[in-house]
């Protein structure tokens, strides 16, 4: 113990510490439950809600992932607090259960004392420089180890959330659900949604005859260019399922036709 720190207050702050410390670790170890109960509600929520979301829609689909977040880690931190007080010196059983048992003690000596209480002031501050001392043999990093953070909840935390991130993955349409919550689509008066679901767009130009020129491949043009006569196929890979689509331009609409489930051409 540093000969400039007064016995009690360094017991104070040890506790101080280390109760931050319990929090912390009890937090980490629940996060990836915690994680894993919103993500699940994303995908949920991916199957019953329209795939292109409006504004209100996200709102409403967001607030329930981080309700699902924040009442999944509070109720896996709800005895967390039971180990205010002297209580925090049960961290120390599995490390030194005869230092866990005087820290108590020392803690409850130091509170202040019932009216009716006889206490030795001698007697006190000698148990309480006697657990200051041993306090001072065992630092927070060893009474609370990094390796606490592997418990049952957290692994089980951890599985979950990688199974719900495979079926993220493999669900179709899903990113674009996920990109919705950020990016919702704009409603025109008509109801119409506007919103980006193309993923990949490839243009196939067949040049006129008599330019003699091999046809041309373009992958996710921003604009193209084209002599008169020009044939051009597009095929679309779309972000979400589909089942139908039209390509307008010059204000014609040509309906796309529809190949797999992934991609159509026109």
């Amino acid at each position: 113990m540093p000969h400039s720190a007064p016995a009690p207050s360094f017991v104070r702050d040890y506790v101080r510490r280390l109760s931050t410390r319990v929090w912390a670790l009890h937090a980490l170890r629940s996060l990836p439950l915690a994680l894993a109960s919103s993500f699940a509600t994303l995908l949920v929520a991916s199957r019953i809600c329209e795939p292109i979301l409006t504004a209100r829609a996200a709102l409403v689909v967001g607030s329930c992932a981080g309700l699902a977040f924040l009442v999944t880690l509070a109720l896996l931190l709800r005895k967390t607090p039971a180990l205010a007080g002297p209580q925090i010196a049960r961290v120390l059983e599995r490390q030194s259960p005869a230092l866990a048992s005087r820290l108590r003690s020392a803690l409850e000596l130091a509170a202040p004392p019932a009216p009716d209480a006889q206490l030795s002031p001698e007697l006190t501050r000698a148990h309480i420089d006697d657990v200051a001392k041993a306090l001072a043999m065992l630092p927070r990093e060893q009474a609370l180890p990094w390796s606490t953070l592997m418990h049952a909840s957290s692994l089980a935390g951890l599985w979950l959330l990688l199974v719900c991130v495979l079926l993220g993955l493999t669900q179709d349409g899903f990113s674009a659900f996920t990109h919705a919550l950020f990016q919702p689509a704009p409603v025109r008066a008509d109801g119409t949604r506007v919103a980006h679901v193309v993923e990949h767009l490839r243009v196939r130009l067949t040049f006129p005859g008599y330019l003699r020129r091999e046809p041309a491949l373009l992958v996710d043009p921003t604009s193209i260019t084209a002599p008169r006569g020009t044939n051009i196929e597009l095929h679309v890979e779309p972000s979400l399922p589909m089942d139908r689509g039209a390509v307008v331009l010059d204000g014609r609409a040509s309906a796309l036709e529809f190949v797999d489930r992934a991609s159509a051409v026109g």
